[in-house]
């Protein structure tokens, strides 16, 4: 998953934590077990029981209660020794205006080979009111990708993303709020480039064996001089039977303001 996905998985993500929403389940996807429903309020108990000499898996829903959810995240099965409802920790939001800075490397690892790609970003986001704005740049090797969200004047936002063959526009009627997304669980401490940081995890797939498994982190740390949460690393595994891919981004600048603002860093794309 590029970066620029991940942001808009993650600035769309507002999800109460407490909401309870039945989602669509097939017991017969995967092998006996306890699974997390898909919006981690419960989760199935899928058992195997005979009914007239016919074996087949009955699905029980159970719902956690007080605000827990289900920890196994979406896909994986249970662990058999603990108990899939636990106190859930909010994952931080970050400043509402900041500039921040990345690098990294993307690496496939199939039969052909080893691919691995450099990858850096740009990132200013300014939080104003109905004149806040955010521009987002990346670059992939050679290639650049850019989103840009601007006041339209209507007291609405105009969204661009671009690359250098096309650009597409929509109109937003919120300006989005930088956060790690909801279904991140805290998952301890690591210390990183000299810093304790926290990290957060969430596993998507793997329900089956062989199916792809996408297994994403996110690691933060609590800037006191600036009072300002800091995103420090990203790193992402996705691996299948033939393929894996893994993404490791380092954030090398966040700083909690614009410096100096301007606004030609929000000058729309000139193929918009």
């Amino acid at each position: 998953m590029t970066l620029l996905k991940l942001i808009a998985v993650h600035i769309l993500a507002l999800i109460s934590l407490c909401l309870i929403t039945v989602q669509s389940f097939n017991c017969n996807e995967g092998p006996p077990g306890r699974y997390c429903t898909d919006d981690l309020s419960g989760y199935h108990i899928c058992e195997v029981v005979v009914t007239n000499g016919t074996a087949q898996l009955k699905d029980t829903l159970v719902n956690c209660t007080d605000c827990k959810r289900c920890s196994c995240h979406v896909g994986p099965k249970c662990p058999t020794d603990i108990d899939p409802c636990s106190n859930y920790v909010q994952p931080p939001i970050f400043g509402y205006s900041f500039t921040l800075r990345y690098h990294g490397i993307i690496k496939d690892v199939a039969p052909p080979g080893t691919f691995v790609r450099n990858i850096q970003g740009l990132w200013y986001h300014h939080y104003s009111g109905t004149q806040s704005r955010l521009s987002f740049t990346d670059w992939e090797n050679s290639r650049s990708r850019r989103l840009l969200i601007v006041p339209n004047g209507n007291g609405n936002w105009t969204q661009y993303n671009a690359n250098e063959l096309k650009c597409t526009n929509k109109s937003l009627t919120e300006f989005p709020v930088y956060k790690i997304p909801w279904d991140y669980n805290a998952d301890g401490d690591e210390e990183i480039l000299g810093f304790q940081t926290k990290r957060w995890k969430r596993i998507i797939g793997g329900r089956t064996t062989g199916s792809p498994v996408k297994t994403q982190y996110m690691y933060t740390r609590f800037d006191e001089d600036h009072g300002l949460m800091r995103l420090v690393r990203i790193y992402n595994i996705e691996s299948g039977l033939r393929h894996t891919r893994r993404v490791n981004k380092t954030v090398g600048l966040f700083f909690p303001e614009l410096s100096p603002f301007s606004m030609d860093l929000f000058r729309k794309p000139p193929n918009c």
